[in-house]
């Protein structure tokens, strides 16, 4: 979960420089992929609103959309990504110093491109904060997923030529990962394994992923620093993944809150509350 700054006091809470606080910053100010950041370094962005009296099979609407202003700060109709993990959540909170990096857009699978991160304005992609959002990069993905199958099922290629194991969004529709229920919109990225798989299927969200691997996943740093896997762990790394990238993911499994899952019970949710 998202900490707060302890050098923040409570009763005479301060303002660093190039800062504002959450109250004076607006939604649209966050549209079309600007995110924030704290004095801490922690990113806040977010890749939408759910309107709760509407409802269409694709319910996420722009940070720029007509009458965001009008909607409660803290309604919960915010949906935000935190290391790979959507949920609800109110925008940002009043009383706590962000800075809204203008230079800086979070960059979503786009037409035949599946990539995804936290680009530059130079078009260089920041990897901390990426990895603070998406839990990996795009490629650190890539390379950790080829492992992950090869490890649980004999390498082979589809009937269509491509990798068994691989980054893709849907362009047309939303979808629900097939371990968590999470609910994956259209045009997020998710994982996809081939369907002759014994144990998955064709849609796996990136936090569902990152549970999986934290469920299968146990190790222990020896003495002299260096880490020792016990079985899945192990085997992972026997089909080429690199153990600092299987602790990240797992490390992602746990930074977060209750998951988005199907909108209409979300917005029937809201209606109650």
């Amino acid at each position: 979960m998202k900490s707060k700054n302890t050098n923040l006091s409570n009763d005479s809470p301060v303002q660093p420089d190039g800062f504002s606080w959450g109250r004076d910053i607006s939604p649209e100010s966050m549209a079309h992929g600007r995110l924030a950041i704290d004095p801490a370094g922690i990113p806040t962005a977010y890749i939408g609103y759910l309107d709760k009296n509407y409802y269409k099979e694709s319910y996420l609407y722009p940070l720029s959309a007509d009458g965001i202003a009008t909607q409660r700060r803290q309604s919960r109709q915010y949906v935000e990504l935190q290391s790979g993990c959507l949920r609800l959540a109110g925008f940002l909170e009043d009383d706590h110093p962000y800075k809204i990096l203008e230079d800086y857009r979070l960059c979503l699978p786009c037409r035949a491109d599946n990539t995804f991160g936290v680009v530059k304005a130079t078009g260089q992609l920041d990897e901390p904060l990426t990895r603070a959002l998406f839990g990996a990069t795009y490629d650190e993905l890539d390379d950790f997923i080829d492992c992950f199958y090869a490890a649980t099922h004999a390498p082979s290629k589809n009937e269509y030529g491509q990798k068994p194991a691989r980054i893709t969004f849907s362009k047309r529709r939303d979808n629900h990962c097939d371990l968590t229920g999470a609910h994956i919109p259209m045009n997020f990225p998710f994982v996809t394994l081939n369907r002759d798989t014994q144990h998955f299927g064709g849609h796996i969200s990136l936090h569902g992923l990152y549970r999986q691997v934290a469920l299968l996943c146990h190790y222990f740093t020896c003495s002299d620093g260096t880490i020792k896997g016990r079985s899945f762990f192990q085997n992972l790394v026997d089909c080429g993944a690199k153990p600092e990238i299987i602790i990240q993911l797992r490390k992602a499994a746990f930074n977060h809150w209750q998951v988005l899952r199907n909108p209409a019970e979300a917005i029937l949710a809201l209606r109650c509350g």
